[in-house]
């Protein structure tokens, strides 16, 4: 109404919104250790796995549907690890991430060893 009052007509969005499933998830910071041991063994270090299988735009961000489609593609590949299965332990682990709820990371979270030494090159 504009008056700083809000009335059910202004929450009904609520009704129809479905939000991400990291916005309701708890992190799993095991999980993730798991999942970037997959990651290690399929590319022998995580800045390969970021650009082959996270950065596919090349823009040094990933997003919520980046993630996704990456374990999907790495549940494939390693049906017998212990990956994440399900999409709230695909969320809880993109949380341990996405400490902000942004919907996407960059490689400085991802893996801060690769980013510190991309950054001293860059720097160089």
């Amino acid at each position: 109404t504009g008056f700083g009052l809000v009335s059910s007509k202004d929450l009904g969005f609520l009704e129809r919104w479905n939000p991400p499933a990291y916005l309701l998830s708890q992190p799993d910071a095991p999980l993730l250790e798991s999942m970037k041991s997959a990651l290690l063994a399929q590319h022998s270090n995580l800045l390969r796995a970021w650009m082959r299988d996270l950065d596919k735009a090349r823009n040094m961000r990933a997003t919520w549907e980046d993630w996704m489609d990456m374990c999907i593609r790495l549940l494939q590949k390693s049906p017998g690890a212990a990956l994440p299965k399900t999409e709230r332990q695909l969320a809880a682990t993109w949380r341990v991430l996405d400490k902000d709820c942004s919907g996407w990371i960059a490689l400085r979270h991802f893996d801060r060893a690769s980013f510190l030494c991309l950054a001293a090159v860059k720097r160089w």
